[in-house]
C-alpha cells in the first residue's frame, strides 16, 4: 500500500508541474489521487509499523509513527515553502515528487532485502530441521 500512496503522490506532484497556466481545472483531476496517497499512506503505514516492531510494542510503534510523520510534515512545510520562495512551485512540486520516488525505491529494495532474508532463514531452519531428522534415524 505504501508504493500505491507513492506512485498516486508521484503522479499528482509530477501533473502539478504539467498543468498549462490558465487550466487550473485541471488540479481537480489531479487531486483524486490525493485520496489514494492518503487513504494507503495511512492503512499502510500503521500495518508497517505493527509489522516491524516486537510483539508488545505496537502502541509504541505507532507512537514513533506519529513522530515521525509530524516532524516530516514540520522540515517538509519549511522546505516547500522556501523553495517555492525561491525556485517557485512546479520546481518545488518536482522535487517533491523525486523525493518520494526515492523513498518508493528505498522502500522496494528495503522489502527485496527483507524477503531474501527470511526465505534465507527458512532455509537454513529446513537444513538444520532435516539434519536433525537424518541423526535422528540413523
Amino acid at each position: 500500500m505504501m508504493i500505491y500512496a507513492g506512485a498516486a503522490y508521484v503522479i499528482r506532484v509530477f501533473g502539478y508541474t504539467l498543468v498549462p497556466p490558465g487550466h487550473m481545472g485541471l488540479i481537480l483531476l489531479l487531486e483524486t489521487f490525493h485520496g489514494v496517497t492518503y487513504a494507503c499512506q495511512k492503512v499502510g503505514s500503521v500495518e508497517y509499523v505493527a509489522r516491524v516492531v516486537p510483539k508488545g510494542y505496537e502502541a509504541s510503534g505507532q507512537g514513533i509513527l506519529l513522530l515521525v510523520n509530524y516532524f516530516g510534515v514540520v522540515v517538509g512545510l519549511f522546505v516547500a515553502g522556501w523553495m517555492q520562495e525561491a525556485f517557485g512551485p512546479r520546481i518545488m512540486y518536482a522535487f517533491m515528487g523525486f523525493i518520494v520516488f526515492l523513498g518508493m525505491i528505498v522502500l522496494v529494495i528495503a522489502e527485496k532485502c527483507e524477503e531474501l532474508n527470511v526465505s534465507k532463514e527458512k532455509e537454513e531452519k529446513n537444513n538444520e530441521q532435516t539434519r536433525l531428522l537424518k541423526k535422528s534415524n540413523s
